[in-house]
C-alpha cells in the first residue's frame, strides 16, 4: 500500500510542470519510453490510473473528439518547505520543521510526503 502511494505521488510530482492537457496515450509514451504492445498495456493502466484520482480530484477530465486528456488541478497539489505544529498534553505549541515537502489533497484531505 505503502509502495502504491510513492509511486502515485512520484507520477504526479511529475506532472506538476504540464501547463497543458494530456492523454494517457501521450503520457505513457513520455514516461516509459516504450512502443507497441507494451504501449497499449502502459496506456491502459494510465487510463485506469487518471480516473482514479479524477474521483478523488487531483484531475480534471475533458473529452475532445472521442479522446479523453486530463489535466491536474494545481490548487489541490502543493510543495515546497513544510512545517507543522503541535500541541503537548502541557498545552505548549511545538513547530516541527518537515523540510521540502510535497502535498495532496485528495476528498478534502492532505497527504503530505517528506521529500528529505
Amino acid at each position: 500500500m505503502i509502495e502504491k502511494l510513492i509511486r502515485d505521488a512520484a507520477i504526479i510530482f511529475s506532472l506538476i510542470p504540464l501547463k497543458k492537457s494530456v492523454s494517457s496515450y501521450q503520457l505513457a509514451k513520455r514516461i516509459f519510453g516504450v512502443n507497441g504492445y507494451e504501449l497499449k498495456k502502459k496506456d491502459i493502466w494510465l487510463r485506469k490510473w487518471f480516473r482514479k484520482y479524477a474521483r478523488l480530484g487531483l484531475f480534471e477530465e475533458k473529452v475532445v473528439d472521442g479522446k479523453t486528456y486530463y489535466t491536474i488541478k494545481h490548487e489541490n497539489v502543493v510543495w515546497g518547505n513544510g512545517k507543522i505544529f503541535v500541541k503537548t498534553p502541557e498545552n505548549q505549541t511545538l513547530e516541527i520543521d518537515l523540510g521540502k515537502i510535497f502535498m495532496l489533497r485528495v476528498k478534502e484531505k492532505w497527504l503530505i510526503f517528506q521529500l528529505e
